[in-house]
């Protein structure tokens, strides 16, 4: 069945509107397809045309397989819901510290002084 999923027509074309692809009326935004790229490019892969296109085609494939699954209401699945939602909380937790970092970042003086702080008096580090 996945397969069949997978091989489903799916009319994905680009729009001026930020769209990458529109699947079953879905569309899929340039916003989460540049989030993806980005994830794929801090993992070390290079950014090129392919990487995008291959992007573009598991954004389509993920999307078909949501779909799937809704029509299916997993999503109402207690289990599946709770763990929609500490995914969710870890996104936000996560942009959270990145800002916060952002906004107060330390300084390579201070750095060296706490390190110096947590010293020993035979020069090794407390733990």
């Amino acid at each position: 069945m996945l397969g069949a999923l997978i091989s489903l027509p799916v009319a994905a074309q680009k729009a001026a509107s930020g769209t990458v692809a529109t699947v079953n009326g879905a569309a899929i935004s340039q916003t989460v397809a540049n989030a993806f790229v980005a994830e794929q490019k801090a993992q070390g892969a290079p950014d090129s045309p392919e990487l995008k296109n291959a992007v573009k085609e598991e954004l389509i494939r993920r999307e078909l397989l949501v779909q799937e699954a809704k029509k299916m209401n997993l999503d109402k699945q207690p289990d599946v819901a709770a763990q929609a939602d500490l995914a969710r909380q870890a996104i936000y937790i996560r942009a959270f510290v990145q800002d916060f970092i952002k906004k107060h970042p330390i300084s390579e003086q201070d750095l060296e002084g706490r390190v110096r702080q947590d010293e020993k008096p035979d020069g090794q580090h407390r733990v």
